[in-house]
């Protein structure tokens, strides 16, 4: 029994130690040695262990964490301070670029392709007729009726410089200058530039002699195309006017070649005793006073001439003989006579007209 008891004993000391060791394994403090398999597990005889105040292993791996993630914010932090120089780059690129477009152009103005209009001036002389423009016109092949186009225009009403309301024609305003229009010409352009003229060259003329005189602005141009019609050089208008203003002063008739031939149409040869006797109202030798209407269209030299006339006594004058152009004047009827006897008798002697010898 005594055996039975201690081999119980063993196996029940032998079980112990089995389950001290299963024990130990479970709680994770190691894998005991084989001494300690041997033997069963006795009680310290020294103090216990001091507790470790170190810091357990595990921080050298949350070191290397924390390193990578620094690492991938700088790498992170560098692309994006790389991508805004990038795009500064490429904006200061494109402020240049648009400063140079600008620049280029400014000095290089786009180039436009105009296809070229072609014109041709046409010169209307002093002391033309709306007659004699309407012919030129014609024979120049130009279509349309100058005649019938400077009856009347919207752009211009006589009535405002004084003309009766019986007036129905643009004589005398139609100005005489060098004008540029488009081929083919066009009748009413030229008419239009010709009124423009006149009213733009009409203002400068000072009408207050005249006004005094009781004389309107279409008076003056009257007078202005009888001066046109008679004097030739520029010394001579003011003095012709000054006849003008003295027979109208006086109520003597006007007597002036000029308006006789605007109403016969004869400018070329003398004027016969029909044309001299003729009953046109244009006919200053039989009606006092002013022609109804201008009888040409006069230069601005004549029309300031009729403004501001020469203050002299003539009532008469006549062409000096080879006087190119120039004329005799006088105040009396007795020294007309001698002075146109004198013409009178260099023409028999050239057999034509005495004015250029």
């Amino acid at each position: 029994m005594a055996d039975e008891q201690e081999q119980t004993m063993q196996e029940s000391a032998s079980d112990r130690q089995e389950d001290g060791s299963r024990h130990t394994d479970e709680d994770g403090a190691g894998a005991p040695s084989q001494a300690s398999r041997a033997a069963p597990a006795r009680a310290p005889l020294g103090p216990p262990p001091r507790a470790s105040m170190r810091p357990p292993h595990r921080h050298a791996g949350s070191r290397s964490r924390t390193y990578r993630v620094h690492s991938q914010r700088r790498q992170g932090l560098a692309r994006l301070i790389a991508l805004l120089a990038l795009l500064a780059a490429v904006a200061a690129v494109g402020v240049v670029v648009i400063v140079a477009v600008r620049h280029f152009s400014r000095s290089n103005p786009p180039v436009h392709h105009f296809v070229p209009i072609k014109t041709t001036n046409v010169t209307i002389i002093p002391g033309q007729t709306r007659r004699k423009v309407s012919a030129l016109l014609k024979q120049q092949g130009v279509r349309g009726s100058y005649w019938q186009d400077t009856r009347t225009s919207p752009l211009l009403n006589p009535a405002t410089y004084g003309a009766p309301a019986t007036v129905h024609s643009l004589e005398g305003f139609l100005f005489p200058d060098t004008f540029n229009l488009r081929v083919p010409i066009s009748i009413p352009a030229l008419v239009a530039d010709q009124l423009k003229d006149f009213k733009l060259r009409f203002q400068s003329v000072n009408l207050s002699y005249a006004r005094q005189h009781h004389f309107t602005p279409y008076d003056v141009l009257i007078i202005a195309s009888m001066v046109e019609g008679e004097a030739a050089t520029a010394r001579d208008r003011a003095l012709v006017a000054s006849v003008i203003y003295n027979r109208l002063r006086i109520g003597m008739p006007l007597q002036i070649d000029a308006t006789t031939r605007y109403a016969t149409g004869n400018y070329t040869r003398p004027l016969t005793p029909s044309q001299i006797n003729s009953p046109s109202p244009y006919n200053t030798r039989n009606h006092a006073g002013l022609p109804p209407t201008p009888i040409d269209s006069p230069a601005l030299a004549s029309i300031q001439a009729s403004a501001h006339p020469a203050q002299t006594n003539y009532l008469y004058f006549v062409v000096k003989p080879c006087g190119n152009g120039a004329m005799v004047f006088s105040s009396n009827y007795q020294q007309f006579l001698a002075n146109q006897a004198q013409y009178q008798q260099a023409r028999a002697s050239l057999g034509r007209s005495p004015t250029h010898c």
